[in-house]
């Protein structure tokens, strides 16, 4: 099967959100700072109200001071979520400007065959047998073909000789778990 696309920056983009979300280490981390930062505001929160409540007498101005901390708690798993985002975006889009662009985006043709996975591209031709491919993702929108050094992207979107995306990830499932299969034996 072959297959011909054209990887936009969106698309690396996209790859770099897809294993942002989905590397056990990253989400750990990501939920680590969270809770950290979502449980330092209410403490902030309740400090401050002991604090008012110990120099006012009245109890209804030191909970309207505490009010908007308490939102920006609750806001803040939402706020870092996005800021983690922006941060990925901005990085992806300040690397394809430094030089990159020409060799990371730009038209692809796949190979897929029983025995590997060829990319070639209009600087350079790289030939991956199914053996080197340790994972293989999809989000519906995109396969993600990892080896040691890279991940292959192939977007739903942008394929543009007629191959079938849904068949182009079934045979690549297919292929890698037969090759996974024969390396554990």
């Amino acid at each position: 099967m072959t297959i011909d696309c054209d990887l936009t920056p969106e698309d690396i983009v996209a790859s770099n959100l897809y294993h942002w979300k989905n590397t056990p280490a990253l989400r750990r981390r990501r939920l680590l700072v969270v809770c950290i930062l979502s449980s330092i505001l209410p403490l902030l929160a309740a400090f401050g109200l002991y604090s008012e409540i110990k120099n006012s007498s009245s109890l209804a101005d030191a909970v309207v001071l505490c009010i908007p901390v308490l939102i920006l708690s609750a806001a803040m798993p939402f706020c870092l979520r996005w800021s983690f985002r922006m941060k990925i975006r901005n990085a992806v889009r300040l690397a394809l400007g430094r030089g990159k662009k020409q060799e990371i985006t730009g038209p692809r043709h796949f190979i897929i065959t029983d025995n590997d996975l060829t990319q070639i591209t209009p600087f350079s031709k790289k030939t991956t047998a199914w053996g080197g491919i340790e994972k293989i993702a999809s989000d519906g929108e995109y396969i993600f073909v990892y080896d040691s050094t890279m991940a292959y992207v192939i977007p739903r979107r942008s394929i543009t000789n007629g191959a079938d995306f849904d068949g182009a990830w079934k045979m690549i499932q297919d292929c890698h778990a037969r090759h996974s299969a024969i390396a554990d034996k």
